[in-house]
């Protein structure tokens, strides 16, 4: 691994990446110990929105059928995520996602 050149005396294994206000090793764990959040579930061909279990600060990936869907293919208010398309039935959906901070 190269050393970025911000490093001053040793380098870390992991270089941390901040987006917004939250620091991302390239696990997706945020500094401080707590982790992305992960929802998964399974198109029936006729929901368009699904409600996350927690509201999301920052949309890490989505995917339907294991394919990356770009942030013009779903919408995201509050906790839900709705798709342009409708999934269709049997298609896996996974969302990764920092939710935002319990205070």
């Amino acid at each position: 691994m190269t050393c970025p050149s911000s490093c001053t005396g040793s380098c870390p294994e992991i270089v941390p990446v901040t987006i917004n206000q939250y620091t991302l090793d390239f696990l997706g764990s945020l500094a401080g110990g707590a982790a992305a959040s992960a929802y998964e579930t399974v198109g029936d061909g006729v929901t368009q929105a699904f409600t996350l279990p927690s509201t999301p600060a920052l949309i890490l990936q989505v995917a339907i059928g294991g394919i990356p869907q770009g942030n013009t293919k779903w919408s995201l208010a509050t906790a839900t995520l709705t798709f342009t398309d409708i999934p269709e039935l049997g298609e896996s959906i996974m969302v990764r996602y920092i939710p935002v901070p319990v205070t």
